[in-house]
């Protein structure tokens, strides 16, 4: 456990109070790998909207995504996603936005 806190830190040094997904394996003689994934999309549009928490009613409106915010997280996270274009992510992103009650700017 101490060898894969100092790895993980080291690691993940410029994501400082991000949430990290990590992807731990096990390997029968008792050695490990790890691999670090992007950070939720929920919490992203959070982030770039300074928002606590998503809408607690379905038609609560709780922000605006802009475009420009929208391209930059998916664009981040294409890397970890199994979409085939930006634009797929992006749509992927939508429908992420509307479940929390964020609008996209037209």
């Amino acid at each position: 456990m101490p060898q894969f806190t100092k790895d993980f830190n080291d690691k993940t040094k410029d994501r400082n109070g991000e949430v990290v997904p990590v992807v731990f394996t096990i390997l029968p003689n008792k050695t490990f790998t790890f691999e670090i994934k992007t950070t939720p999309v929920p919490i992203m549009i959070k982030k770039h909207l300074n928002l606590e928490k998503g809408a607690s009613e379905q038609k609560q409106t709780v922000g605006t995504l802009s475009k420009a915010n929208l391209r930059k997280i998916a664009e981040y996270k294409m890397k970890d996603s199994n979409a085939n274009s930006i634009e797929a992510m992006e749509s992927m992103i939508i429908g992420t936005a509307k479940q929390m009650g964020v609008v996209i700017e037209e």
